[in-house]
């Protein structure tokens, strides 16, 4: 295993151990629509740029595998 694919494993740690202070925040918020929009926001793209990341790093790691 990579640095980078710690780090990337690090991060993803670190969003589900924020899960419970992320949905606690959105349910204090949500008739703030404005904020709750930007926070739904931040979290999808963060989960989204992440979830690249990781496919990008399985498909490098296919590709590796299927050169001679």
């Amino acid at each position: 295993m990579e640095k980078r694919d710690r780090e990337l494993f690090a991060r993803l740690a670190l969003i589900n151990h924020e899960y419970g202070d992320i949905v606690l925040h959105l349910l204090s918020i949500q008739y703030d629509e404005t904020e709750f929009a930007r926070s739904l926001r931040t979290l999808g793209e963060a989960h989204t740029q992440l979830g690249h990341e990781l496919t990008e790093r399985a498909v490098e790691l296919t590709k590796e595998g299927l050169e001679p």
